[in-house]
Parts: structure tokens; C-alpha cells; sequence
């Protein structure tokens, strides 16, 4: 099978469906089991292309644009208040 070329099993689509329905289900069971389902290889690429892509971009996302940017700007105001307020108690 090759990367853009599906593989098919080798019956004749003239006469298979006149074959007994055990005897079908096993030469499709049997190819499927050796060969898969019988996608061509690049989708297997594509997918795991796709993966990729979306985890490295939602790794760059998250860490140039975090989530909880606001949320960590206030925290970081408010230990500034307290340190501006302890300083200022300390001074007094």
C-alpha cells in the first residue's frame, strides 16, 4: 500500500457479493487484520500532522497568552498594595 493509494482486497466486486456471507466476512476480516481498514497511509500523516500542529500551537498560545493574565495581574497589584502598606506601617 502506498502513501496516497488505498489497498483494497483481492476480490472480484463482479462476484463477491454471490460469494456466501461467512465466506465475505472472512477474506475482509483476514485483509483487514493484515493490511487495515484500507486508508491510504497519508491519513494517518495528515493526523498526526494535525496533532502536532495544534499542541505545539496551543503550547505557543498559552505561553505568550495565558489564561489567567487579568487574574495574575490583580494578585500582583494587590501584593504590591500590601508591601506599599507594610512599608508604610514600618516607616510610621
Amino acid at each position: 500500500m502506498g502513501l496516497t493509494t488505498a489497498d483494497f482486497p483481492p476480490v472480484d466486486p463482479a462476484t463477491f457479493m454471490q460469494t456466501p456471507y461467512r465466506e465475505r466476512t472472512r477474506t475482509l476480516a483476514r485483509h483487514w487484520a493484515e493490511y487495515g481498514f484500507g486508508a491510504p497511509k497519508i491519513t494517518a500523516v495528515i493526523y498526526i500532522a494535525k496533532l502536532l500542529l495544534f499542541y505545539v500551537l496551543g503550547g505557543v498560545l498559552l505561553f505568550y497568552f495565558p489564561i489567567n493574565a487579568k487574574r495574575h495581574d490583580i494578585i500582583r497589584r494587590r501584593l504590591k498594595q500590601r508591601e506599599d502598606r507594610q512599608e508604610r506601617a514600618g516607616a510610621a
